[in-house]
């Protein structure tokens, strides 16, 4: 399966600029393709990232109509880096240690 390295966002700390590592079961997801996932839980999947996927008959019907099929894409998104224990400063550098 394939691990993509997403931006935090968990929403604990505004100025974390942290990276969570996340497996999606479909590959080649484009940057696009990715960020649509974390704004909306979902994505349109091209005819070739569907290769290894069974379709079905409203699935095909979408794909045939429009060239791609939507998917909700549900991705664990808790990022350890930026943790409530964490403090940022507003350029978003971690004070918590200072």
């Amino acid at each position: 399966m394939p691990i993509y390295e997403l931006p935090c966002s968990d929403g604990t700390d505004r100025h974390c600029t942290g990276t969570v590592e996340v497996p999606i079961s479909i590959e080649r997801l484009t940057a696009e393709q990715l960020k649509e996932i974390q704004d909306s839980g979902g994505t349109r999947l091209t005819p070739a990232q569907l290769a290894s996927f069974e379709l079905d008959d409203q699935e095909r019907k979408e794909l045939k109509e429009f060239g791609s099929v939507y998917f909700d894409i549900d991705i664990d998104d808790i990022c350890d880096p930026c943790g409530s224990d964490q403090t940022y400063d507003d350029e978003g550098n971690n004070i918590s240690a200072l």
